[in-house]
């Protein structure tokens, strides 16, 4: 039910220039986020790779020496196996963490998470010491992860459909409430709504919502911002 007065039609052009222009710096901020995290990837995973490689090298027997060339590459490739388990682990336990839905023009994942938590699991009552010491093994696939997402923001943003989000965020702002994605099926059955919805969801303010049932809405302050910018528009 649309609970707003009704907007001029100069609204929605309003809308589109605004997200060009916070597309664009978004965008922006995505691709430094993602130079600055494969940097601190990169550092890591070769603090995590050492420290892995003498923690080996401190429980080895007595009797086995590293002159053997199959024992040293045991030695060398141990971290590097339990880094790429960490990876492993990490990524299935992400991707559970979305939710596909199928709307006009495509599916899209949904993640309620603005940003990828750093622990996906859970201390299964083995103490502090069990977590914090996952934390520190899973802490570089967190970065890659990170570096991952903030590379797939720039790549939506840069081919983001303006009008088609200016259109969803009109819809939503008329309506004023959490919207469920078979009603925006229902009510924008246009083939650019799903691009509209990859994109648009990298824009700070947009709530996803993947329990229960999946929907997109408007926070107060993103709600207020467009409102003040289709207004303005709209005298315009």
């Amino acid at each position: 039910m649309i609970t707003r007065a009704p907007y001029h039609y100069k609204a929605t052009d309003a809308i589109e220039a605004w997200l060009r222009v916070h597309c664009a710096a978004r965008r922006r901020d995505a691709l430094v986020s993602v130079l600055v995290l494969s940097v601190l990837a990169v550092i890591a995973h070769g603090a995590l790779y050492a420290g892995l490689f003498f923690l080996v090298l401190n429980v080895r027997t007595r009797s086995v020496s590293l002159h053997d060339d199959t024992v040293a590459a045991v030695y060398l490739l141990a971290p590097v196996a339990v880094l790429a388990l960490a990876h492993l682990v990490y990524w299935v336990r992400r991707r559970r963490e979305f939710v596909r839905v199928s709307v006009p023009g495509g599916d899209v994942s949904l993640n309620a998470e603005q940003e990828p938590p750093l622990v996906l699991l859970p201390a299964s009552g083995e103490g502090d010491a069990h977590l914090d010491l996952w934390k520190i093994v899973v802490f570089p696939a967190w970065l890659t992860g990170y570096a991952v997402d903030q590379l797939v923001a720039a790549a939506h943003l840069r081919h983001a459909d303006t009008e088609a989000m200016a259109a969803l965020c009109m819809y939503l702002l008329q309506s004023d409430r959490r919207v469920s994605f078979a009603d925006l099926g229902r009510d924008m059955g246009s083939g650019r709504l799903a691009g509209a919805l990859r994109a648009l969801r990298h824009i700070p303010g947009v709530l996803l919502f993947t329990e229960d049932f999946p929907a997109v809405a408007l926070n107060q302050d993103l709600s207020e911002t467009l409102d003040r910018v289709a207004r303005r528009g709209c005298a315009d």
